[in-house]
């Protein structure tokens, strides 16, 4: 089974419409099919939680629908790992590329799992283009 490390910027668009959603939506389906299997580390759930705040006020998205948005992402039941385990390496990650600590944690459980990062952060993507981090931008996700 293909395994991949999933990021907010990418988990979030399977419940707030935005370019490459379709494409979220085919991830979810590949990993209730037991087609793939995803993990993050556990911080994802506050980083999800935040943008739907913003996509809340930004929509006047009634509170009710912010909190079944979120429950979708709970029943996912993507497999979440300890951020304490990845921190320390993250840290040094995100010095020596000037990159924040929350996005390095998604990188060291990618190298550390061997399993590509899926994330829509083109930013990102640039900012390590020239590491070994196994990434792939969600809109050029394919399912297996």
């Amino acid at each position: 089974m293909n395994r991949y490390v999933i990021d907010a910027s990418a988990l979030v668009k399977l419940v707030v419409p935005e370019t490459d959603s379709d494409v979220m939506h085919s991830v979810a389906v590949a990993y209730r099919r037991r087609q793939i299997h995803l993990l993050a580390p556990e911080h994802i759930l506050v980083e999800c939680a935040n943008v739907l705040w913003k996509y809340a006020a930004r929509t006047q998205t009634p509170a009710a629908e912010v909190q079944e948005a979120f429950q979708i992402l709970l029943r996912l039941g993507i497999e979440y790992v300890p951020q304490v385990t990845l921190l320390e390496a993250a840290i040094t990650l995100a010095m020596e590329h000037k990159h924040p600590v929350y996005d390095a944690l998604y990188l060291v459980l990618s190298s550390g799992e061997n399993a590509p990062l899926i994330t829509a952060d083109e930013k990102m993507v640039n900012v390590m283009a020239s590491q070994t981090f196994p990434m792939v931008l969600l809109r050029e996700w394919q399912p297996p």
